[in-house]
């Protein structure tokens, strides 16, 4: 563990077999910025290896990306997944909103399908590497071709490649029949970041499971435009909008609660309060006494306008609420992404 300019920064070494749980999201470690390794020696082999000692920035003008190779993603429902109104496709969205933000250099699907052989130019010229699209990055780009290359260049791969619709899916199970068990065990995120690792790649970014497209588009923008080619380090801009994202969100889900049930208990008070009201009135018109309460007892008196103020304050709490589970997108969506290597690696 050390601290960055975030707050405290933490690499975790964890066993194969615990990987895939969103560890990040546990206890203490939501309020670090978190990152895995494979060993301490790689740690301390890509820490040295990364601009001034893992402090530095990557080269803006070494940017590469691969979006959506084959165009899979297409506007229309995603099986049972709605495709939300503002959102077209990925390759669409990625010249909208990412590739005015720097100066990239690539190949989107829509213009054509990029060869093997542009697959390993986009990664080994590159200093940050963004793969955007459908499937794994390593269906479409074969393990043995990645296995080949020099990337001790690449100080950071961005791997948003777990985006999923019926049709892709469909005609990738179809594929998968010609391909043995070990290569498509290579796909996950675990051993395709040990592959990038052992080719000499910094740091590694990438989904941990399926999402649909629009939420990977999402998780792009705020990752790489928002995130690394500010100049936030990659773990602290993963656990900006993952870990930290949940724990305020459960943290407002509880000051939510808490203001709605104070607030129903103060309404029960006060309707007691004008029901006692009521009937002091009522027993003085008709000229009896009013009912006595226990001695030393004072009959609680409860405003409407402490009602109203705690209404108010339930409301705010709750849109509050409202607010970070919109930005999260769901726990799963905002705990999808994971690093390994250097947690400060940034533009």
């Amino acid at each position: 563990a050390s601290s960055g300019a975030g707050g405290a920064l933490v690499s975790l070494i964890i066993d194969r077999e615990l990987e895939s749980f969103p560890l990040e999201a546990c206890g203490v470690l939501a309020r670090c910025a978190t990152a895995r390794d494979f060993s301490l020696p790689l740690l301390h082999l890509r820490v040295s290896a990364a601009p001034n000692a893992g402090k530095g920035a990557a080269d803006k003008s070494k940017l590469r990306f691969i979006c959506d190779p084959r165009a899979e993603d297409r506007n229309g429902s995603n099986g049972t997944v709605a495709r939300p109104e503002d959102f077209s496709t990925l390759c669409e969205a990625f010249e909208t909103d990412m590739k005015s933000a720097a100066d990239w250099g690539g190949v989107m699907g829509s213009e054509h399908i990029p060869s093997t052989g542009e697959f390993q130019r986009a990664m080994v010229q590159s200093r940050l590497f963004l793969y955007h699209g459908v499937g794994p990055l390593l269906a479409h780009a074969p393990p043995a071709a990645i296995a080949t290359l020099n990337l001790e260049e690449c100080h950071a791969a961005v791997l948003l490649d777990r985006a999923e619709n019926e049709a892709a899916h469909r005609r990738q199970s179809k594929v998968d029949t010609r391909e043995t068990a070990a290569v498509i065990a290579l796909r996950s995120a675990w051993s395709t970041a040990a592959l990038l690792s052992l080719r000499g790649c910094n740091s590694v970014a990438t989904t941990q499971w399926h999402l649909d497209p629009a939420t990977v588009h999402k998780r792009s923008v705020r990752l790489v435009k928002e995130g690394l080619l500010a100049g936030t380090g990659v773990a602290e801009a993963v656990s900006k909008h993952g870990a930290k994202l949940v724990l305020e969100w459960r943290e407002a889900c509880a000051v939510a609660d808490k203001a709605e049930v104070a607030t129903q208990d103060l309404e029960e008070r006060f309707a007691a309060s004008e029901e006692r009201r009521a009937a002091a009135e009522a027993a003085g018109e008709a000229g009896e006494e009013p009912e006595q309460t226990e001695e030393g007892e004072e009959p609680e008196k409860v405003e409407e306008a402490q009602v109203e103020e705690a209404r108010a304050a339930a409301t705010a709490a709750l849109e509050a609420r409202d607010e970070l589970d919109a930005a999260m997108g769901g726990i799963e969506a905002a705990l999808c992404l994971v690093v390994y290597g250097v947690p400060t690696v940034s533009c």
